[in-house]
This record gives C-alpha cells, structure tokens and sequence, in this order.
C-alpha cells in the first residue's frame, strides 16, 4: 500500500515545494495555467494509451507469456509513474497552477480545498494511467480485470489511495486549522512538533477503518482455520478486532495486520494464501505479522520515519544553501527550483533505497523468527528437537523455537514463491529474496544458539536508531531545517 501510495506522496511534496508565487498580472494569465493544466492531463492520458497499445504489439509480435507481459507492464507503468511526475512538476512550478488555484480559483487559504485542487492533476493523470494500461493489465489477467474497467479503475483508486488520501486530508486540515487558531506560532519548532505528533496519533489511531476503505475484504467464517489462528492469537496474548479475508481473486499472496489498539486491530489474509496454504503455514504467516507487534517494529518505523524527514530536512538546507552561495544570495528562479527539487528526490530515493531497505529486511528476518515460534511447540521437551540444544525461553525474546516450526514456515515462504512463479533468489528491496530467508532459517536449526546473537544484535540496532534519529528530529525542529523542505 505504501508503495501504491509513494508516488502521490511524491507529487504532494512536489506540491509543497511550489509556493513561490508567479504572477497572475497578465489579463490571460489564469487562462494560460488552466489550459497547461488541461493540456498536460491530456499528454498524460495520451502517453498510457500509447505505452499501453506498444506494449500489446510488442507481447502479441514476440508471443509473450502472462508473466512476461507482467513484467512489461510494471516497467512500463514505471516509465508512465516518472512521465506524470516530471510533467506535474512542470505545471505546479512552471504552469502557474498553484497560482491559478489560490488566486484565480480564490481558494487561497482554505482549509483542505486549496490543498487538494493543487493535487489533483496528479490524481487524474493516475486514474487516466489506469485506464489506459487497462487492456494490458487484463490480458495480464491481473486482480480485478475480470469484471470491467469501471470496477479495475475503483479498485485500484481504494488500493492507491483509500488509506493515504483521508490522511493525506487529515494532515492538511490540522495545519490549516492549527494556523487559523494560533497564526505565525505554526512556524515555531515546538508548535509544528505538537501539531505532528497530535495528527500523527489521529491517523495511527483510525489507520484500520482506512485499510477497510482500501481494500475489499469479508470476515473469516468460524471453522478450523478460523480456530487454529484465534489458539495461536491465546497463546501469544495478542488481542485484536476480527480475521478478515482480502479479495483478491487468487491473484495475491500476503498477510497483513493494522492497528495499535488491542480492541481495535484486524488481520487480513489473501484469499490466495487461504487457497494455497495448510492451517499451520497460514498459523506462521500470521506469527510473522504478530512479530511485527511483539518486538515493536511499527515504533521503530515511526522513529524511523521522524529521523528521516529530519535528515531530509537538512539536506535541503544543504542544498538551499549551496544554491544560495552559488546565485550570490539572488531571487531563485524556476529552473533552479526544478533543480533543487530533482536533486532532493534523487537524494530521498537514494536513501531510502539503501537506509530504509536495510533497517526493513532486518525487521523482517526478526518477525520471521517469531513466525517459527508461533508454531513452534511449547513444551520443553519438544520431539522436534532432539540432537540439537533447545533454546529456552528468554525475557526480550518471545516464545520457544523448534525445528518443526523453523520447516513449517520456510514451506510457507517457499509455497509462496512457487505459487507466484518467484525465484527464490530475487532480490526484494523490503524483504530480501526468499532464499536469503530461508537459508537464515536454516541456519537457526543448525545452530539455534545464534538466535539468541542475532536478537541482541538487532536490540542494539533498534535502540542506536531509534536514539539517533529521535535526536535528529529535534535537532531539525530547533534549528528550522523543516522550512527548507518548503523551499526545495
């Protein structure tokens, strides 16, 4: 969902950046903005089409198999991805767009309207995008062609945008509302510090009604799988709202679990991984998902995210202020702004590429460790251990582990990979490839005592990060680096 999401996130960034007002003096100069905004919408639904029926030609003349023409389709909806950015880009620094909004469409300052008008060319070249790449994403026999483009076209709309755009709506109302009530004290570090972290608790707080909006989903009828998870759910003492079924037909194999709040949490699974997989392998995959809970890698990630924006927040006041020194302290004009905005997201993609990819695919080997636990037997004197010492329990490091439960998941991964169609060694920037994961696994049945080496490992990094980047945060906050994202 957070990858759906990044490009939109970028175009709000892209957004933020242009409030460098350009002059409206010219009688026809709202005209002109509203006719580029219009124009570049229609580049952009012209540019799909065209990349969608190439696409078409290229798989029907080389025969392509579905997986093939996939792959097609995910580099070329790249391609489209970076097209509808820098032409987006071009019309909010360039067109006078968000010019035209606030002075022309008299929307300056309104909570939320102002915002969102500048945003939506974006969103439009998106859905158009969509239903461009349409005849290929169905003969891909992707999620959700099946039943028309009008239903594809909604789908992916909840998918995109049915969590991010309500926070997205959130946050700008609370800083529109902030400013309205306490005025130019919205510049202060403190204040914008509390208006972050009050909007930030709200949108954490009511993240599963919006996963609801997202995606389509159905509760788990009562059976065994349903009483299988709900024992294991007993025995890890985690409390939550309801198992909830993600339709996908039998396209997409994932588990997913939203929420901070006991009372008011749900855990989702494909129909795909219901379909392919035994109760016990569906058991590890959900005591994977309760990894995530159990050693507080969603705080980690939040600490994670503050960190980052404050060294991105330097960045750009490195870069302003390299610019600043190069232009002897002159206006800056449009072409130094798109500069500035392309070496800033050319920075924030190689970061996260390389800080984000690591701390994720650390985490992630963590909660597949306590996904070998959750299925795991819980005595002693486990059968499944016998030649090898038996880690005992230990404060910090959740459940027993046993060889049956390290088998039961690492067939979970692999089944997963095979239904589909993976290379065990692909390499997933998030998650690492399956292979990597396995043969980490294995090496816990080898040799269990590692396991105890690696966790005190991963709690030092956890808590250096999380110190660190806490620190930057209000390092960043003090020292007013945040406006030079504004400028960049």
């Amino acid at each position: 969902m957070v990858l759906q999401a990044a490009p939109f996130l970028i175009a709000v960034c892209i957004a933020i950046a242009a409030d460098t007002p350009v002059s409206l003096s010219r009688p026809d100069g709202g005209l002109i903005a509203l006719f580029v905004a219009v124009s570049t919408i229609l580049a952009s639904a012209c540019v799909s089409v065209g990349l969608g029926t190439w696409l078409l030609t290229m798989a029907r003349r080389k025969s392509w198999t579905p997986a093939q023409l996939r792959m097609g389709l995910l580099r070329t909806t790249f391609v489209l991805c970076f097209f509808n950015l820098a032409a987006f880009a071009a019309l909010t620094h360039l067109g006078g767009w968000p010019d035209f909004v606030r002075y022309g469409l008299g929307l300056r300052k309104m909570i939320v309207a102002e915002r969102f008008v500048i945003v939506a060319p974006f969103i439009l070249m998106d859905v158009l995008g969509w239903l461009g790449m349409f005849p290929v994403a169905r003969n891909c026999r992707l999620i959700m062609t099946s039943r028309g483009w009008h239903y594809y076209i909604v789908m992916r709309a909840r998918e995109t945008y049915g969590a991010v755009l309500p926070a997205a709506i959130i946050f700008w109302a609370g800083n529109d509302i902030a400013r309205l009530l306490v005025g130019d004290l919205t510049k202060q570090p403190w204040v914008q510090m509390v208006v972050l972290a009050v909007l930030g608790t709200v949108i954490v707080l009511i993240s599963p009604a919006l996963l609801k909006l997202s995606f389509p989903t159905r509760s788990m009828p009562p059976g065994p799988l349903r009483t299988r998870l709900e024992g294991v759910a007993r025995n890890l003492k985690f409390r939550f709202s309801d198992f909830l079924i993600w339709e996908t037909e039998g396209s997409v194999f994932n588990a997913r679990l939203t929420g901070v709040l006991p009372g008011y949490r749900y855990v989702l699974f494909t129909d795909a991984l219901i379909t392919h997989l035994d109760d016990d392998e569906i058991a590890a995959i959900f005591g994977h998902e309760l990894g995530h809970v159990y050693h507080g890698h969603y705080t980690v990630l939040a600490l994670f995210c503050l960190g980052s924006l404050a060294i991105l927040a330097l960045v750009a006041q490195g870069i302003d202020g390299v610019f600043r020194v190069i232009q002897g302290g002159s206006n800056t004009s449009s072409v130094i702004d798109i500069t500035k905005l392309v070496l800033m997201l050319a920075a924030v993609g190689v970061y996260f590429r390389l800080a984000f990819g690591a701390v994720s695919r650390t985490l992630e080997r963590q909660a597949d460790v306590y996904g070998c636990k959750s299925v795991s037997c819980v005595t002693e004197n486990c059968i499944h251990s016998t030649g090898w010492p038996r880690l005992a329990s230990s404060p910090g490091l959740g459940p027993n582990i046993c060889r049956m439960g390290i088998k039961t998941y690492s067939d979970a991964l692999r089944t997963v990979a095979v239904e589909n169609q993976v290379d065990l060694e692909k390499p997933s920037w998030r998650h690492g490839s399956i292979g990597s994961r396995m043969r980490f696994l294995a090496n816990l049945d080898s040799h269990p005592e590692n396991e105890w080496r690696f966790q005190d490992g991963v709690i030092r990094v956890r808590l250096l990060v999380g110190m660190s980047f806490l620190l930057l945060f209000v390092f960043a906050l003090v020292t007013g680096a945040f406006e030079y994202l504004r400028s960049i």
